[in-house]
């Protein structure tokens, strides 16, 4: 219950809080029982009846979701008039993403199963549609994503403690 408590909260808030369903779905033990299934199926369903509700009580905004081309460019060469603050921001991102990645990696044997489902579904997920459907020079856009590498980093550094204190 506290988490359709906490996804109603992030549904008002972020329509990124369509990851949290999927967090729900994948950080249960493989195979799945149908009682998991269900619930998975409800907290989707209490997701879109909200997503859908405040796009009806506050109306849609209609744009070009399509991000793709604009963020190849902001990724790559940029004439020398192009503002330098969309460049660089746009591989803070992937600079961010790779030592987080590394370390996940690196602890894997360490990581607990929400950690793992996180990083092998979730964040791959996320880091797909924000590339093909946001802008990457958005502050805001990966924000969601440090809860999750977060959670790596912590039990990366936990493990790393441990294996340190055995060679002592």
């Amino acid at each position: 219950m506290v988490f359709g408590g906490l996804l109603v909260l992030a549904a008002l808030n972020r329509e990124t809080s369509a990851f949290l369903v999927l967090l729900y779905a994948v950080a249960s033990p493989w195979p799945w029982s149908a009682a998991h299934l269900r619930r998975t199926a409800a907290w989707s369903a209490v997701w879109g009846l909200l997503y859908m509700g405040l796009r009806y009580w506050r109306g849609v905004a209609w744009y070009d979701p399509w991000q793709v081309t604009r963020n190849l460019e902001f990724l790559g060469l940029l004439p020398d008039t192009y503002d330098p603050y969309f460049r660089a921001y746009a591989w803070f991102g992937v600079v961010l993403l790779a030592p987080v990645a590394w370390l996940g990696w690196r602890s894997w044997p360490h990581q607990p199963l929400l950690a793992r489902a996180a990083a092998l579904v979730v964040i791959p997920a996320f880091v797909v549609t924000a590339f093909c459907f946001s802008s990457i020079v958005e502050t805001r856009i990966f924000t969601p994503l440090i809860p999750m590498l977060a959670v790596l980093v912590m039990f990366a550094v936990a493990a790393a403690d441990s294996s340190m204190a055995t060679r002592s």
